[in-house]
Order: structure tokens, then C-alpha cells, then sequence
């Protein structure tokens, strides 16, 4: 992604970045390359905003896939980096390594424990 940083200003490029990435490197398209693996992207905080919305089987169908990517991709995050750094503010507030790493694989297994949720309603709606 960071080689794709100067296409950004096209609009045709930007739309494509939004559909092509995954949901917890949008950080860098909203808020910039400072703000990569922000503490709002990298964690549980999306899928948990989204519980309310899953009244209808489509939608948690949808929510429990989001919740599943965002935790694979934090658990890749995690495992492939070797100093990773969690922004909470761009130069000024972050954590790096073990404790970075402990935050996404926290993250993770959490939301993969969330999914178990989102499953027991997608059963609840079927009935």
C-alpha cells in the first residue's frame, strides 16, 4: 500500500484503494500514512460498533465476515511483523513491539470469540 500513497489523489485510485484493502488499512487512507495500524483500525473497536445493526440475517452474514477478516488480518499483523507499532497518535502516542504485538493477537482472539457471537445470532435469525 505505501508504494500506492502518490495515486491517492486520483479519484479513481482512491475509490479502488477503498474496495481493494482490507477494512483495518483504511486508517491510512482516511487519515493518512502517519496514522498506519491506528489503535481505531488495528483492534476490536469497528465490530464491536457494529453489534446494533445485526438485526437481519444479511447483515450479521456481512458483520460476522468483517469480524473474521479484521481478526485474520490483525493475527497476520501480528505474526509477519517484526517491530510492529500501535498509533494512538502519530509521533507522539503509540506502542511498539511485544506490547504491539500482544494488542493485536488480543484484539484478535477476541473478535474470533465475537464471531462465536455473531454465528449464534446468524442462528437465532434463521429460525
Amino acid at each position: 500500500l505505501p508504494n500506492k500513497l502518490p495515486f491517492l489523489s486520483q479519484p479513481v485510485s482512491y475509490w479502488y484503494q477503498f474496495f481493494h484493502y482490507p477494512v483495518s488499512d483504511w486508517d491510512i487512507l482516511l487519515l493518512g500514512g502517519p496514522w498506519h495500524r491506528s489503535f481505531l483500525t488495528h483492534s476490536a473497536i469497528i465490530p464491536l460498533l457494529t453489534i446494533p445493526l445485526a438485526k437481519d440475517r444479511r447483515v450479521a452474514l456481512f458483520i460476522l465476515g468483517l469480524t473474521v477478516g479484521v481478526a485474520s488480518h490483525l493475527a497476520w499483523d501480528g505474526y509477519s511483523s517484526l517491530n510492529p507499532m500501535i498509533v494512538f497518535y502519530p509521533k507522539a502516542a503509540f506502542i511498539r513491539g511485544l506490547y504491539a504485538k500482544s494488542w493485536l493477537y488480543i484484539n484478535s482472539v477476541g473478535l474470533i470469540l465475537l464471531s462465536e457471537f455473531y454465528a449464534r445470532r446468524l442462528r437465532q435469525l434463521a429460525r
